[in-house]
């Protein structure tokens, strides 16, 4: 492992380089055990089947199955998601999350990305297809590690945070995201994550 510090006025800078396919670590080898994974195997075996709406797709099943509730969401409106092209100040991320688990959907996108803590592998990245004739949910290493395992998060998969573009209008009435995320206007404005 080489690690490197570079001394900046105000802020260090780490440059890190671990190759998490080699021990300790082997991330794609190795085997993951956590609510999703768990979820995952009900969903195959036939113990757990998710309810699709027209609106929203399986998501408000696929909260309740990972036991996040649907009032912790939060609205980002930062383009750094695999869901960039849905994502817009009109139209943000909806964040929603639990102690070890969190689930992004944007309206509009059939994909769901979802991350959770795991005891061997630290953070694990999933994506779920709402299609409705075909929902898939899977392991999603290399897509998700390109942003999830950089230096930002020393290089061993992880979760990060950036800063949100605040959108134009503060109308929150009638603005759209209030409408097409079912938010009730009085609570948007504490949710709202912004720069």
């Amino acid at each position: 492992m080489a690690c490197s510090l570079m001394a900046l006025p105000t802020l260090a800078q780490f440059t890190v380089s671990i190759d998490i396919e080699k021990a300790p670590f082997y991330y794609t080898e190795t085997s993951d055990n956590n609510r999703v994974s768990r979820l995952i195997e009900k969903m195959n075996n036939k113990e757990v089947k998710l309810e699709y709406t027209p609106k929203r797709g399986y998501l408000e099943s696929l909260l309740k199955a990972l036991e996040i509730s649907a009032s912790s969401q939060t609205l980002v409106f930062s383009k750094t998601s695999m869901q960039v092209r849905y994502v817009s100040r009109n139209n943000p991320r909806a964040i929603y999350f639990n102690d070890d688990t969190y689930l992004g959907w944007v309206n509009g996108s059939s994909l769901v990305e979802i991350s959770t803590a795991d005891p061997k592998l630290g953070a694990a990245f999933y994506t779920f297809n709402m299609a409705p004739s075909r929902p898939k949910m899977q392991r999603a290493n290399y897509d998700c590690l390109a942003c999830h395992a950089t230096s930002m998060t020393q290089g061993i998969p992880g979760h990060t945070v950036l800063a949100s573009i605040r959108p134009r209008s503060l109308k929150y009435e009638k603005s759209k995201c209030a409408k097409m995320c079912s938010v009730l206007p009085r609570t948007l404005p504490a949710r709202i994550a912004t720069a």
